[in-house]
């Protein structure tokens, strides 16, 4: 394995994204699945209990919920998706304007927060830079893996070649002793 390091091939930002919409309010799913399912490959939840079922199953890049929602809001929701799935990145939708909400939310674990009535525009901004976030984050991990591989390659390596010392430097005392030994003997007898 040499050691130069390249990056991950499949670091792209315009790549197509595996994303689950979550809304209790059927036309604003309508109108974030048709902005958002031309360029990506997205599931659609009424609830957040139907959005579990389908985090359970599969892997999502990003969910983009509603936080308030009847039954598990937004927010729980939100601490369920980060406890289950790691890898996936969450982006908020509220109705409240008050800027403690966004910042519970984030503090929360979501990358960010949308306000209703949303500008499309706004919400193509989040979601992209969600998912640039999370590019960047696999990309990292995969770093990190190639690094912990590397590292026990030349951890390898470097214990063959000390083997391989160790057996020459061995190899050298006894012929060395040996030498003395009959040096010594010459001596003896002369």
């Amino acid at each position: 394995m040499s050691g130069v390091f390249t990056a991950p091939s499949n670091l792209t930002w315009n790549r197509t994204a595996k994303i689950l919409i979550i809304d209790d309010e059927p036309n604003v799913l309508s109108v974030l699945y048709a902005l958002l399912g031309g360029q990506h490959d997205c599931k659609t939840a009424t609830s957040a209990a139907e959005a579990l079922e389908y985090l359970r199953s599969e892997t999502y890049d990003l969910v983009l919920s509603d936080i308030m929602m009847p039954g598990i809001s937004g927010l729980e929701l939100l601490q369920e998706i980060t406890t289950l799935c790691t890898d996936t990145v969450v982006v908020l939708i509220s109705g409240n304007l008050n800027i403690q909400s966004a910042i519970e939310a984030m503090r929360r674990g979501a990358f960010d927060y949308v306000t209703k009535p949303f500008n499309l525009s706004d919400v193509e901004t989040a979601v992209e830079r969600a998912l640039r976030h999370q590019s960047l984050l696999k990309a990292n991990l995969q770093y990190e893996q190639h690094l912990e591989e590397l590292v026990g390659v030349r951890t390898n390596e470097l214990s063959i070649a000390n083997v391989n010392l160790n057996s020459t430097l061995e190899k050298l005392y006894v012929k060395t002793s040996r030498q003395r030994v009959t040096q010594s003997a010459w001596w003896v007898t002369a």
